[in-house]
């Protein structure tokens, strides 16, 4: 898309160029669907979690790890925007594919490169156990 502006763009002028908006819900299906994985029975309520935040920040912070969730990333996965891509669509003739797909096929490019590093690691491990049979 930025490529299209630059391309296309008139000069001095800017672009929104926002996919569509989709829901956090909405994600975790299509990544369930495509997966075969059970999707949670319970999910927390954004007031729940908002409320949680800082207490996981604080957390994680005291135990060295990673928070789960922070309240600055509360603040943006429930940020919604009216955005307009008219301007865009028209002027550079801006195509986007569905969400859907994108999601979908990064899920299928993830798991590619999970099975190529677990057949890394069984492939390493078994050169390992050759070698050491071979000093016995």
């Amino acid at each position: 898309a930025a490529l299209l502006a630059e391309q296309r763009g008139r000069k001095g002028e800017r672009y929104i160029l926002p996919g569509q908006f989709v829901s956090f819900k909405q994600i975790a299906q299509w990544i369930y669907e495509e997966t075969d994985a059970r999707p949670p029975l319970l999910s927390a309520p954004v007031w729940l979690a908002r409320a949680v935040a800082p207490l996981v920040a604080w957390l994680s912070q005291m135990t060295g790890t990673t928070p789960l969730f922070t309240p600055d990333t509360i603040k943006v996965v429930t940020f919604q925007n009216d955005v307009h891509t008219t301007k865009a669509r028209d002027e550079l003739r801006l195509a986007q594919r569905p969400v859907e797909t994108t999601v979908k096929e990064s899920v299928r490019w993830l798991q590619s490169r999970m099975r190529a590093r677990q057949q890394e690691v069984s492939s390493r491990q078994q050169k390992a156990k050759r070698n050491i049979n071979d000093q016995a």
